[in-house]
């Protein structure tokens, strides 16, 4: 490879097939996500791959479909028809969209630097998402998005093309942490999308190749071994916030929208000392991450009467604060 700065279309291809190969080998794990067991037969797994496997599938395709490309035109041309031509479900369909909008942009380039990957990645997120309803945390459209901004902000600070990637992948893994906490469906079942997670590992390999580094290794897993269980929390407090502004311009309900899921959230009392008025509020929240809830409400004030209670026990596993 030339540089981790720009990279030539045969460059690129080579990058996207080692990308691919790494899709094959955590497709098993993502299918696991997805809830699809590994233990069927390849009749079924192609009548109805897991997200997985069908994202392994569409990017090998692609790759397949592009050989020889010697041309940013050429090569994008063929990537988006190999990806919809494999395309199955719904996974594989947003995938081939994510293909369609970085072509849309790569198909007129000589190079791919930083700047042009963060339009490609910009024009992605928008043939995937046009509008965002903000009911889809940690979902792929989320992800996708977040990591678009980042690597635009990123390619302006005048960051190469490998760093730009990285910082895209670290924002894109911010917003899939979310979803267990405040997407009610991952919440349910206790894990992460597994397209999103998908994404992140094609930006995770493709940024290894760019920078030389050590691609993602495939998962191991011990037999019978199974992930932790996820425990709801239940976080109730009174809440004296210094700042009555803080409640009234939306502030503190905003950013307990972004952290968990508001039961009840409602002003107790209120008083007024000198120029300031604080106001009491009453609240009952529900978490997967008591700590950070916690340390965010006590950013805005006092606590009193804390209950933190997980949802499978009978008694408070904490009071008073």
């Amino acid at each position: 490879m030339s540089s981790p700065d720009q990279l030539r279309p045969e460059e690129f291809l080579d990058a996207l097939r080692v990308t691919a190969e790494v899709l094959e080998d955590h497709a098993s794990a993502l299918d696991s996500l997805s809830g699809i067991e590994e233990d069927r037969s390849d009749a079924e797994v192609h009548a109805k791959p897991g997200v997985g496997t069908e994202m392994a599938l569409i990017l090998v395709s692609a790759v397949n479909s592009a050989a020889g490309a010697r041309d940013y035109s050429t090569l994008c041309s063929a990537l988006a028809r190999g990806a919809h031509e494999a395309s199955i479900g719904r996974t594989g369909r947003l995938l081939a969209q994510v293909i369609d909008g970085l072509a849309e942009v790569l198909a007129n380039a000589d190079l791919l630097d930083a700047k042009r990957f963060s339009l490609a990645l910009e024009s992605a997120a928008e043939r995937v998402s046009p509008r965002d309803d903000g009911k889809h945390a940690g979902e792929l459209r989320a992800v996708l998005a977040e990591a678009a901004d980042d690597a635009l902000s990123a390619a302006d600070r005048g960051a190469t093309l490998g760093e730009t990637i990285v910082s895209a992948a670290d924002a894109g893994l911010e917003e899939l942490e979310r979803g267990p906490v405040l997407n009610a469906g991952l919440a349910e079942r206790g894990v992460v999308d597994a397209s999103a997670a998908g994404l992140l590992l094609i930006l995770d390999a493709l940024a290894a190749v760019v920078n030389g580094t050590s691609v993602p290794a495939a998962p191991t897993v011990a037999s019978g071994a199974s992930a932790p269980p996820v425990v709801e929390i239940r976080v109730a407090c009174h809440l004296e916030v210094s700042d009555a502004q803080v409640i009234s311009s939306g502030r503190l309900r905003g950013e307990l929208e972004r952290l968990c899921r508001i039961d009840r959230m409602s002003n107790s009392s209120s008083a007024v000392t000198g120029d300031h008025a604080s106001e009491m509020v009453s609240l009952d929240l529900r978490t997967y991450d008591a700590g950070v809830l916690i340390e965010s409400l006590l950013e805005f004030g006092g606590l009193s009467g804390l209950r933190v209670i997980a949802q499978s026990d009978r008694e408070p596993e904490s009071t008073q604060r």
